[in-house]
This record gives C-alpha cells, structure tokens and sequence, in this order.
C-alpha cells in the first residue's frame, strides 16, 4: 500500500479532518472579518460625505442639526447611510440624490423607508447602478432623512 501524500494532521480519521479544514475554511475569512470591526477593537470606518445632485442640498432649518448626507462599509460589507437632505424648490419622484461608487451598491433594486420632514411615508430607492433616488414627489423645501443600511453585494 503505498503511503498517502497528505499526512494526517488531527488523528486517525481523515473525513473528520477534511470536515474540519471545509469548516475552517468558511470561518476563517469570517474571524478575520470580524477582527476588523469596531466592536473588536478597530477604527470605526471613515464616512464619505456624496456630491449631491439635482437640486438636493442640506436643509435650510434644520433643528436638531443633522449630519450631511454620508455613507460607509464596514468590514462585514454593510453599507451605512445617514444624514438629511432637501430640495429647495421640490422635486418629481424618481430624481437621482446622490451615487454610490462601485463596491457600495446592491446587487439588486432595494427600496428603503425614510423619514421626511413633511409628514407623508416617504422612500428612497437604491438601484444597482449606485443611483439613491427619491421615491415619492417632494414638495419645496422638505426634508428626508435617510438612516439606512444594506449589504453591498455589487
């Protein structure tokens, strides 16, 4: 019987082994992706704050101030969004808010509740083009605050 080019490395019971190594294997880059978040003990991720586009800026009254419109990804590949915006003059739905670059973006169409600030249920929508649109006509000068998050898969 010729010798195995594998030695057995954790005992006599080499599918036990190899069940192991297939069960390190998925873990592994799991643990190493959870080292790296804040709970563990690393820098919380630095958040880009987007070039906003057609017509939407920060509120003009704001109370409570709140963040600009920015966005993150941890290292579990969650996309974070937070902040307000508003469009002076109003807005049809559909318009684009701001993009999301390429590692940031879903795999497919998702569409987030938001708050706004007119009262009414609005929503955003996050196409996999990286494009956060509003989903719902806006009236001049109101609000959405987008808290939100996803995992990026595109």
């Amino acid at each position: 019987m010729a010798a195995s080019r594998f030695p057995i490395l954790r005992g006599p019971d080499a599918q036990q082994s190899r069940v192991q190594d297939n069960v390190q294997g998925v873990l592994a880059p799991v643990a190493r992706a959870l080292q790296n978040t804040p709970i563990m003990g690393a820098a919380s991720p630095a958040w880009i704050r987007p070039t906003l586009l057609n017509g939407f800026g920060a509120p003009a009254v704001v109370a409570p101030p709140f963040d600009d419109v920015a966005f993150t990804k941890n290292a579990l590949g969650e996309v974070w969004v937070k902040g307000a915006c508003s469009h002076a003059a109003g807005t049809a739905a559909f318009t684009t808010i701001f993009l999301l670059p390429l590692g940031y973006r879903p795999s497919r169409l998702r569409q987030i509740p938001v708050s706004g600030s007119a009262g009414a249920a609005q929503s955003v929508w996050v196409l996999p083009s990286g494009e956060v649109q509003n989903r719902i006509l806006m009236a001049a000068g109101v609000s959405l605050y987008p808290e939100f998050s996803f995992l990026a898969e595109g």
